[in-house]
């Protein structure tokens, strides 16, 4: 059974979704044709370009993460575009900034829609869930910035890596060891409203049942960026260990608060939740101190992929910073790509040719040491984890820890979801 997605905090973003869908121009690009040439083409698609839409988060208080995805996603689109593009075609990206807000995201969806092939990021889980039957009933191949299990099983929507479940399980079997817990320990858990949040508190108390530990949980808002409350409350409650799953500035601020009461836990962080400019602030030494659960590896890794992903950011981006954000962006821009790219081959660029075409694709090679599997969207396309901890003297701000791993008891976990 498919998950449960629309929470009822978005409900009235949704109903201006449909409202905005009855009044796009569907006429004017959202209808499949053939060219000339008998390669069947869809929106977005001329005899020399490939548009895509990008409802990117630039301003706003996630923005220190959503402009380093979108830095990822115009690196990719270069690269590409110099390979000599898709299709004989040249790929642009349309952006819009919905800054981290739902109805904003609605309104450049149905803006972008009827003129796009696809869509290389969705930002943010709320505008996600507002926008999933909009993406399903248009049939565009759409790649969120997100991670939540929630957005399995869809067939247009492909989350880039692994949940935010798989991740926390993952995570939280090697961060007991490492952190030397025992069987009735109580683990803080501090995580955004919302099915990110909501998704990684699942993994979390999978892996505390396992473990025979007890999860304190601690909501917070998504846009939260003062969690004193939350650090005052696990204190009180005696925990042994913190996880986190929020934005940076939720991240900082609770490390800050913990080291400056004397709040000495080990703590472990979703990848979504760090940023390196953190390490410019104050907290950086606290920050030091704690593990992040990655989908992918740290852009200081030493696979040849990775490197050349570096060298390929500092020569566009000479001034810039590449970070985890980065890497996913662009990730999620290549794996659009491979859509396309399949899609050309089999001579149908429409809607539908390119959903086809991506689900046929079971080894995406992402060039960092992985690969994804796309032929089910019922599953997360990676079930590995890796482990890394913020350092100032790193490129990125991630050193890593542990390479990809993947908890035994996570098989379990997964069939009990079928």
């Amino acid at each position: 059974m498919k998950r449960n997605t629309i929470r009822t905090t978005v409900a009235t973003v949704a109903m201006l979704s449909l409202a905005l869908a009855g009044c796009s121009a569907k006429a004017t690009g959202s209808q499949d044709n053939t060219t000339t040439g008998g390669l069947k083409t869809g929106p977005g698609v001329t005899d020399t370009t490939i548009t895509v839409g990008s409802l990117a988060t630039t301003t706003g208080p996630a923005a220190v993460v959503g402009k380093d995805v979108v830095e990822g996603q115009q690196l990719a689109l270069k690269q590409v575009n110099d390979a000599g593009g898709v299709c004989h075609r040249q790929l642009k990206i349309e952006l819009r900034d919905t800054a981290f807000d739902p109805q904003r995201a609605v309104a450049a969806y149905h803006e972008l829609e009827p003129s796009v092939a696809g869509f290389s990021q969705l930002f943010g889980s709320a505008p996600t869930a507002a926008l999933i039957s909009s993406v399903e009933s248009d049939k565009v191949l759409t790649i969120p910035a997100g991670f939540s299990a929630d957005l399995l099983g869809y067939q247009h929507l492909q989350i880039a890596g692994g949940a935010y479940d798989i991740d926390m399980i993952n995570g939280t079997f090697w961060f007991a060891n490492k952190a030397g817990l025992k069987a009735g320990d109580k683990v803080g858990h501090v995580y955004i409203a919302g099915e990110g949040g909501q998704n990684s508190l699942a993994g979390s108390k999978f892996a505390a049942q396992k473990l025979g530990l007890e999860i304190v949980p601690q909501e917070i808002s998504p846009t939260a960026t003062d969690v004193t409350a939350q650090v005052s409350a696990l204190k009180a409650a005696g925990v042994k260990a913190v996880l986190i799953t929020g934005i940076p500035a939720a991240l900082a601020s609770f490390v800050g608060v913990a080291a400056a009461t004397g709040f000495k836990v080990p703590i472990l962080a979703t990848a979504p939740s760090f940023a390196p400019p953190l390490m410019a602030t104050p907290v950086a030494p606290a920050l030091e101190t704690i593990y992040v659960a990655s989908p992918l590896p740290s852009v200081a890794s030493d696979s040849t992929g990775v490197k050349d992903f570096v060298t390929a950011y500092k020569a566009q981006y000479p001034s810039g910073t590449p970070s985890q954000a980065t890497l996913i962006g662009s990730v999620m821009f290549k794996m659009l790509v491979s859509g396309l790219q399949d899609a050309c081959k089999a001579n149908d660029l429409s809607r539908d040719g390119i959903t086809n075409a991506f689900r046929k694709i079971s080894r995406f090679d992402t060039g960092l040491g992985t690969s994804y599997d796309f032929t089910n969207p019922k599953k997360a396309p990676s079930n590995s984890t890796y482990i890394l901890q913020p350092s100032k003297t790193t490129v990125g701000g991630l050193k890593e820890i542990q390479s990809a791993t993947t908890a035994t008891a996570l098989a379990e976990y997964l069939a009990s979801k079928k």
